[in-house]
């Protein structure tokens, strides 16, 4: 199964206009001592999954916060410009470890955040919050193969 981290890092670090910002500074929600801004952080919140009278759709819809931080509220808002030109409104199909999945991707909603200045080095880091969501299909139980009760 292709978790939904696994395509936003997929399609960051693939595009040439996002890695020319942070190269493969993409990481899961607990980055510890990220090397250097500006980089990238996504998270999932929740999946809704897709089910029917027949059980499980095989479809489901994942809210992902992705978050973009830099040294500069100049560079934070084009980082995640580019973060937003290579994610918003596409639909592929991605094959990740031998596990294929098919997705729509649509940005939701955007805040700009300063971030608390770091202590250690007395500058400000700035963030803008995106949150996307992401429909993709998932792998499913066959009911019919449980044992009856």
């Amino acid at each position: 199964m292709v978790a939904p981290g696994q395509i936003i890092y997929k399609i960051l670090t693939d595009d040439a206009n996002v890695s020319a910002l942070i190269d493969s500074r993409v990481y899961p929600p607990i980055a510890t001592n990220p090397t250097g801004l500006p980089y990238v952080m996504y998270q999932v919140v929740s999946t809704d999954h897709v089910n029917d009278m027949g059980g499980a759709s095989g479809l489901a819809n994942t809210l992902l916060q992705l978050e973009s931080y830099a040294d500069t509220y100049g560079a934070t808002i084009e980082l995640a410009g580019e973060c937003r030109d290579a994610l918003h409104a596409i639909r592929d199909t991605l094959t990740i470890n031998g596990d294929t999945v098919s997705f729509t991707i649509w940005l939701q909603r955007t805040l700009d955040d300063i971030g608390a200045p770091d202590t250690v080095n007395d500058t400000n880091i700035y963030r803008v919050v995106q949150e996307y969501s992401i429909w993709h299909s998932e792998s499913v139980l066959d009911i019919s193969e449980l044992p009856a009760t």
